[in-house]
């Protein structure tokens, strides 16, 4: 990897632990669960399963953040902030694993399909990036870490639309996957 990419990775890293502190974290201070998914029925894993090819992941809730100047009716010249959401997303929604065991694997998500640069596979946890937003912001690009034997994917991303139509971002998702 060439520094551009190693800082990127760093600064996905970053965006994943900052989520994970202020969303325990949240307004009230204390660390109460803002929500639970139990694993939905058709997607229970034995304890013999091990994602090996292929998998089909699902997610409930995302985490979001923002940097952008939000003008409101209240504050027409606000400064440029941080933003911190918990979104809704539609369980429909799906990302699709396939040729994990090659070299280069493939995801599909909502936006398209992208081939993945494998950081780290053993055997219970792949680790995987989309570079495709290094030279386009509007890609942005992804982190995949994949618990093959607990059918668990975490999920980073950071898009910089700043430069293109305004806040740069990032989210952070968990997902129960087959």
């Amino acid at each position: 990897m060439n520094q551009k990419n190693i800082t990127i990775f760093v600064l996905l890293i970053l965006v994943g632990y900052l989520a994970y502190y202020f969303g325990s974290k949240h307004s009230s201070g204390n660390n109460e669960n803002l929500f639970v998914w139990e694993p939905p029925q058709d997607i229970l894993m034995s304890p013999s399963t091990n994602i090996t090819d292929s998998a089909t992941c699902r997610f409930k809730k995302s985490f979001n953040t923002f940097f952008e100047k939000k003008i409101t009716n209240s504050e027409l010249n606000p400064p440029e902030r941080i933003y911190y959401i918990i979104g809704d997303d539609n369980e429909a929604d799906t990302v699709t694993f396939v040729d994990l065991n090659t070299e280069h694997p493939k995801v599909k998500t909502n936006s398209g399909e992208s081939e993945l640069t494998v950081l780290n596979d053993n055997p219970d946890t792949i680790t995987l990036i989309d570079l495709g937003g290094i030279n386009d912001p509007a890609h942005g690009f992804s982190t995949y870490k994949l618990f093959k034997k607990k059918g668990i994917l975490i999920y980073s991303g950071a898009i910089d639309y700043f430069t293109i139509i305004g806040p740069i971002t990032g989210t952070l998702e968990m997902g129960y996957c087959n």
